[in-house]
């Protein structure tokens, strides 16, 4: 197994691996086995609330798969080395990173791709409901491309050390957290605190990771 996502309107569980498992989500019987023809690397698998289509990436294929009847839809070539995959909240465009560029379809059918190269590729993507648009990071270890969801245009943003960890969304403070390395700090997290109540607070925060030793310390 690889990876897993819980269908709420079918009521089903799909695990995905060499194939697609399908259990029912009430009593863990397994209903079926989607099969996927020679497919080899699974990746990662996700439910578009939009389309609503299941997409499960493996390292060249994209496949689209019905989540009531069980079946394979379409599959898609992905010329190069793929990595992850999410969809736009508003659109139901699906993302793709690959080594070379973000590719971006619409129900199957490519819409446009993104070109990485300059960037050494993309990594992991996040996208912020609040702004509509849909944050990439990439191989080169400082670029993060933050795509418009409407027009499919890109600004570019400038972090030093990144990493291929995954970044996340955060719906309360509508920000998107990204992981960051430095050689003087360590790991170093870009986020911000938001007052949203209007008056004048007082907070304590702790934040940070565990059981890892404070950049500089030796062991």
């Amino acid at each position: 197994m690889v990876d897993l996502i819980y269908v709420q309107p079918s009521g089903s569980i799909f695990v995905f691996g060499d194939n697609i498992g399908v259990f029912d989500s009430d009593t863990g019987a397994q209903i079926t086995t989607i099969n996927l023809p020679s497919n080899v690397n699974s990746i990662q698998i996700i439910y578009n609330s939009v389309d609503n289509f299941i997409w499960a990436l493996s390292q060249n294929i994209l496949w689209q798969i019905d989540p009531f009847a069980n079946t394979v839809i379409s599959q898609i070539a992905i010329t190069q080395n793929s990595y992850a995959l999410d969809f736009d909240r508003n659109t139901g465009f699906v993302y793709v990173t690959t080594d070379q560029s973000v590719e971006i379809f619409n129900i199957g059918v490519l819409v446009t791709s993104i070109s990485t190269i300059p960037y050494n590729g993309s990594w992991n993507l996040a996208f912020n409901d609040f702004e509509g648009d849909m944050y990439v990071t990439c191989r080169d270890a400082s670029t993060v491309l933050r795509v418009d969801g409407g027009s499919l245009t890109f600004i570019i943003y400038t972090i030093s050390g990144l990493t291929d960890d995954p970044i996340i969304y955060d719906p309360v403070t509508e920000g998107v957290y990204i992981w960051s390395s430095s050689n003087l700090y360590g790991f170093v997290k870009t986020s911000e605190l938001i007052n949203h109540s209007g008056e004048e607070i007082s907070v304590e925060l702790v934040d940070g990771l565990q059981n890892i030793l404070p950049a500089g310390v030796g062991s």
